[in-house]
């Protein structure tokens, strides 16, 4: 059973329908004006008429798309605001985006507002802004505007790259040690050029300015500052210089003490310099300036300071050839004895000299008249090994001995010259050995074993 509309209710219901259309075409008609106005430039109807408009529907996207405009267009100079411009277009874009599909075919159409033209008047507005700020070239500007801008990525960087040249140019104008470690320290990721530019000049200040006093210890100071350990991105270009300097300044600097102890000092602490070499070589010279080098006290004390010392080798047969002043095989003992707790001690080779010194002590003259060949060999061994000592100068003589017992006097003299370059090093016995071998050539029939 159904029951008529009562009169009054439908009036009401078709009055409340009458009233929606009306609304909805006022909103309609109420954003058109705000446009027209826009239209006619007409700033200050259009801002009353969207404030008006924003009472009643605040989260319409075209609403703030028209304060961005209002806000924004060069037309309007006393109100242009370029970041409440910007803020109100992204606004906008937050309602269109919760906006229906429906509706936002009908903004399109009637007021031209879309997702396109609001992005382009967004991305319009921050780029006006930008360079309207970068016409100030100043960086606190600019990161002010950064600040402002910091959600919007793209423009941030264009503001960072100009903070950067900006940043760079001061430096470089500037040309102060302190102004480029500002640079380099406010900056370290600026552009990889320019900081390279700066870093160089940079290093090349500091290098002239810590190093101006010329000494060892300026380069070390360097060296450890900007060498051991990296203040800034890149390398000193200055490290190989500075440590090529350090090392001769201190080489130059010992050398200036003229002192054993001071060489000693430096050979211990810098076992890796480059002037080691010259370095032994002036503690050698000093200590046998000091020292008499013929003293057999003086010898043993300096290898047993020095065992390590290049030229130890050389005082070792020094001493043993004061020692072995003859061919005494209870001398060669105890001098072995002596010489057992030294560091460096060629044990080995006084062995050696005992060996040779047993067979030293075979009787030649109880061997047939010639020198046997089983001998020859030994002995030529021997003396090449230890000459120019004194136990192979007695072993080249009684090589000879044999050969003058049996007259061959000429044969000795040529033997004596086939040894005489092996004596070169000891002035005495190779003038004992010329005088020899001159009384030999010069008068053989003459010359008895007393001359040996």
């Amino acid at each position: 059973m159904s029951y008529p509309l009562r009169p009054s209710l439908f009036l009401h219901s078709l009055l409340l329908g009458v009233l929606l259309v009306l609304a909805i075409e006022g909103h309609v008609w109420a954003q058109g004006l705000i446009f027209r106005a826009l239209e006619n430039q007409n700033y200050a109807k259009a801002e009353l008429r969207a404030d008006r408009f924003q009472e009643k529907k605040p989260e319409h996207p075209a609403l703030w798309y028209a304060y961005a405009r209002i806000y924004s267009d060069r037309q309007n100079p006393g109100r242009t605001d370029l970041y409440q411009a910007y803020q109100y277009s992204r606004t906008a874009l937050e309602f269109w985006r919760a906006t229906l599909l429906s509706d936002q075919t009908k903004y399109t159409e009637k007021f031209g507002v879309s997702l396109k033209a609001i992005v382009q008047l967004r991305d319009s507005l921050i780029w006006r802004d930008f360079r309207r700020v970068n016409e100030f070239q100043n960086i606190d500007t600019l990161e002010a505007f950064q600040a402002r801008y910091q959600d919007e990525t793209w423009i941030v960087k264009e503001a960072q790259d100009r903070i950067h040249q900006l940043a760079y140019e001061e430096a470089l104008r500037v040309n102060t040690v302190m102004g480029f470690e500002a640079y380099m320290e406010t900056y370290p990721k600026a552009n990889a050029d320019q900081y390279r530019t700066i870093f160089i000049r940079w290093d090349a200040k500091v290098y002239a300015l810590e190093t101006a006093s010329d000494t060892y210890e300026a380069y070390r100071a360097f060296l450890r500052k900007y060498c051991e350990r990296r203040p800034y991105r890149l390398a000193s270009n200055f490290c190989g210089e500075a440590q090529a300097k350090f090392d001769l300044r201190l080489y130059q600097w010992y050398l200036a003490q003229r002192s054993v102890l001071q060489w000693e000092t430096y050979l211990r602490e810098y076992p890796q310099a480059p002037y080691r070499k010259q370095a032994q070589e002036q503690l050698f010279t000093l200590y046998f300036a000091e020292n008499d080098r013929a003293e057999l006290d003086a010898l043993e004390a300096f290898v047993q300071r020095f065992p390590k010392h290049p030229r130890v080798n050389e005082l070792w047969r020094d001493m043993m050839a004061i020692w072995l002043v003859d061919d005494d095989l209870t001398t060669v003992r105890k001098m072995k004895e002596h010489y057992h707790g030294y560091v460096g001690a060629p044990l080995q080779a006084l062995s050696n000299e005992e060996e040779l010194l047993n067979d030293f002590n075979l009787s030649i003259r109880d061997l047939t008249v010639a020198m046997p060949q089983d001998l020859e060999a030994p002995y030529e061994a021997q003396l090449t090994n230890i000459a120019p000592r004194e136990p192979a100068y007695i072993a080249l003589l009684r090589m000879v001995e044999g050969l003058l017992v049996d007259g061959r006097r000429a044969d000795a003299a040529l033997v004596l010259q086939a040894h005489a370059r092996q004596f070169a090093d000891n002035a005495g016995r190779a003038q004992r050995l010329q005088r020899l071998i001159s009384m030999l050539l010069a008068a053989p029939d003459t010359l008895t074993m007393t001359y040996l």
